[in-house]
């Protein structure tokens, strides 16, 4: 036997599910259960060296010249220069 109308098994049953959806949705909107995000430590690191002070960056930059103007001296360039120099000074 099928019953049918305002009593109707799976009619009540898909209004109680509409229901219970939409106390979800307006639990979510509130600030209830809904979803959360978390930041790892790594990730706060990595935030945290995007916010450096421009002196490093200019620092950067200040090496970057003088590595293109071949003026910056590194301890390979430094011993380099020294071999050469005892090379031919001897």
């Amino acid at each position: 036997m099928e019953i049918q109308g305002p009593f109707d098994p799976n009619r009540i049953r898909l209004i109680k599910q509409r229901e219970s959806d939409q106390a979800r949705a307006k639990d979510s909107s509130a600030g209830g259960d809904g979803d959360r995000t978390e930041i790892s430590e790594m990730g706060k690191l990595l935030n945290s060296m995007g916010q450096l002070p421009d002196v490093r960056a200019e620092r950067i930059e200040q090496i970057k010249q003088e590595i293109r103007e071949g003026t910056y001296e590194t301890p390979e360039r430094l011993r380099e220069a020294i071999r050469s120099f005892l090379e031919d000074g001897i």
